[in-house]
């Protein structure tokens, strides 16, 4: 759900420093730049190897674009309704 929310980047920075620091107990510097390298790394992969390729459509980027309704589209369309 937050991949569909948020999209790629901000879940994946969110969840990697939420697990080093407590389940891991990693320090803060390590898991922020660990996630730091971790984005970077997706964005080179989608943006270099990739690049037909484009990352997730999420709600949030449809709605920032002035499309309300691009969430309720998104479920209908995650969950064939």
């Amino acid at each position: 759900m937050a991949l569909y929310v948020f999209g790629l980047y901000v879940a994946a920075a969110v969840f990697t420093v939420v697990y080093l620091r407590f389940q891991a107990k990693s320090s803060w510097l390590f898991s922020g730049l660990y996630a730091a390298v971790l984005v970077a790394a997706v964005h080179a992969l989608f943006g270099l190897v990739l690049t037909p390729v484009p990352p997730p459509r999420t709600a949030t980027r449809s709605v920032w674009r002035g499309r309300p309704s691009a969430y309720i589209d998104l479920l209908e369309e995650a969950y064939g309704r």
